[in-house]
């Protein structure tokens, strides 16, 4: 089963959402399936979706835009391991994994797949 995570500033995931049938609404409304306050996040930002066995990730005319992976982009095809970016907030996207972020999250968990995701995020551009 594919999950989207929200990853906190330092890349630990912290919230996880299922991928099923219906697609995923993400944005800063309450009225969204995952709502995030984030100032720099339009209202409806992006749609994540299980189409013929692919998840897709698709920019909804978003004032910030959508990054995969640090490249912008106004719909892609996800990969497990892939980082979405919209305004200010990181998400992850696993293929499959049962993940531990449902459970409380401590400083601690090193060795979880919050390490793993810290290993595998795309270095910040100089700015």
């Amino acid at each position: 089963m594919p999950y989207l995570l929200l990853l906190d500033k330092k890349g630990v995931p912290v919230r996880e959402w299922k991928l099923g049938e219906h697609p995923l609404h993400v944005g800063r409304s309450e009225r969204m399936d995952v709502c995030v306050d984030d100032p720099r996040l339009s209202r409806k930002h992006f749609k994540i979706e299980v189409r013929e066995g692919r998840v897709w990730v698709s920019d909804l005319q978003s004032s910030t835009g959508l990054k995969v992976n640090g490249i912008a982009q106004e719909s892609a095809h996800l990969k497990p391991g892939d980082m979405i970016e919209a305004g200010d907030t990181q998400f992850f996207y696993e293929a499959g994994v049962e993940t531990m972020a449902s459970e409380p999250l401590t400083g601690t968990q090193e060795t979880t797949i919050g390490k793993i995701i810290q290993d595998l995020r795309v270095p910040e551009q100089d700015q």
